[in-house]
């Protein structure tokens, strides 16, 4: 028998979870787009004045068709300040590359707690986030590429060889974020 994620399974109304809707994409205007994980955080960036909408969190991975909407715009990736967020919206911009013109994964701020989002932010925290000129990067499938190689180089491979090292001379290996640069 074949293991399936929970978010494979059919839901309260037989609907598969994957399969919903982006949340906001109801009412999404044209232009760029923010997407966030989750609903709280999207709706603090709409409330910001930014197009936005929202994953239902890092076990939701949005069908082909959801993601549909992001064709050819300019998609700005927010994740949560933690392990898993980086990780959903890395895997997110893998999935976005060939649909969605450019993609930018939103370096967070090096002070923000565990756990941090847009939710959290104030709207002119979110407004300086958003408008930050990104890093130049190829489009398409070379930029995605180049984002999951960022991602692992900063946060899984130092992570690793800090805890070693940490570890192998009798030091408590670090909590929490791992800092950006």
């Amino acid at each position: 028998m074949r293991a399936r994620s929970a978010s494979a399974l059919p839901g309260r109304f037989g609907t598969i979870v994957n399969d919903l809707a982006l949340y906001g994409s109801w009412d999404l205007a044209a232009g760029p787009v923010v997407v966030t994980e989750g609903e709280k955080a999207a709706d603090a960036v709409r409330a910001a004045g930014f197009a936005a909408v929202g994953t239902y969190g890092v076990g939701y991975n949005p069908s082909p068709a959801a993601l549909e909407l992001l064709r050819g715009r300019d998609v700005t990736l927010w994740p949560d300040a933690d392990q898993p967020g980086r990780e959903h919206m890395a895997g997110l911009a893998g999935r976005l590359a060939g649909i969605a013109s450019s993609v930018h994964v939103l370096p967070l701020p090096a002070d923000a707690p565990i756990g941090w989002d847009a939710a959290d932010a104030d709207a002119a925290t979110i407004a300086r986030l958003v408008t930050e000129p990104a890093p130049e990067r190829p489009h398409g499938l070379a930029g995605a590429l180049d984002a999951a190689y960022d991602y692992l180089r900063r946060y899984v491979v130092s992570r690793r060889r800090t805890s070693r090292s940490r570890r192998h001379c009798g030091l408590p290996t670090p909590m929490g974020r791992m800092p950006l640069r």
